[in-house]
């Protein structure tokens, strides 16, 4: 049986990305790029990687693979998805191998 994981928490959120915000922005702002955060744990009984699907409006921006994690183990990510035009956009990350419970989560957010 292969290893199932479930999103944590609030499932995915957006913000100033750390590697392109040269105004140091403190929420999503087109004058610096975005990055999501997300977090997976292992809720299954067998060791696995969680792979991840990630849209932008709509759009396929990635494909995130966690490391092996054993039961019980958690993984943060963060990708980044670019700078944005000023707007409201929506990120969607969907969980492979997922328990069923919290696969799959948005957020809509705004960039200034």
């Amino acid at each position: 049986m292969s290893a199932i994981f479930e999103l944590v928490g609030k499932g995915v959120n957006a913000m100033p990305d750390p590697a392109d915000n040269p105004d140091r922005h403190v929420i999503p702002h087109h004058g610096s790029g975005t990055r999501i955060g997300f977090e997976v744990l292992n809720v299954g009984i067998n060791s696995g990687n969680a792979s991840v699907r990630v849209e932008l409006d709509d759009t396929f921006v990635a494909n995130w693979e966690s490391k092996e994690l054993g039961p019980g183990e958690r993984e943060i990510a963060y990708l980044s998805v670019g700078r944005l035009d000023e707007g409201q956009h929506t990120v969607l990350i969907h969980l492979n191998a997922g328990s069923g419970k919290s696969d799959t989560n948005t957020e809509t957010f705004n960039v200034r």
